[in-house]
């Protein structure tokens, strides 16, 4: 009688298990049908590191990424890390996207009805991290 409830007990704690994984699954699958695809995404990117032409090469590795690239310039500043800065979504979904896809979680949120892109990537000393070497800028 002791295996059967041993049993009984190890059968439920699976099925548990099982639902409690299927809901976090769904949770999963609905958060990210929230978030816009790459190609929905105005991005302006901005080197603030000072090395020449890599606001071009970030430009080539997001359009590549499907992103929809409307700017690059270079700020008057110098910045020691890369960081997204979201401007048109409460939510974060673009900057989220973008995340995603270069590997900097460095984000954050300033809300600007003014700007024409959703965000700005501001390209800093360590865009090492999250720029791929092969990506060539061709004149």
């Amino acid at each position: 009688m002791a295996w059967f409830r041993r049993s009984l007990f190890i059968v439920s704690l699976f099925l548990l298990l099982s639902v409690v994984t299927l809901l976090v699954v769904i949770k999963i699958n609905e958060r990210n049908r929230e978030l816009p695809s790459p190609s929905q995404i105005k991005v302006e990117v901005l080197n603030g590191c000072g090395i020449p032409k890599l606001a071009s090469k970030m430009r080539v590795f997001l359009v590549e990424g499907g992103f929809n690239v409307i700017g690059i310039d270079d700020t008057e500043q110098t910045f020691d890390k890369t960081i997204i800065v979201e401007h048109s979504d409460p939510k974060m979904r673009n900057a989220i996207v973008l995340s995603r896809f270069t590997g900097c979680k460095n984000v954050m949120l300033q809300l600007d009805s003014l700007m024409f892109s959703h965000v700005t990537i501001i390209i800093g000393k360590d865009y090492k991290k999250f720029l791929p070497e092969s990506i060539k800028v061709f004149q």
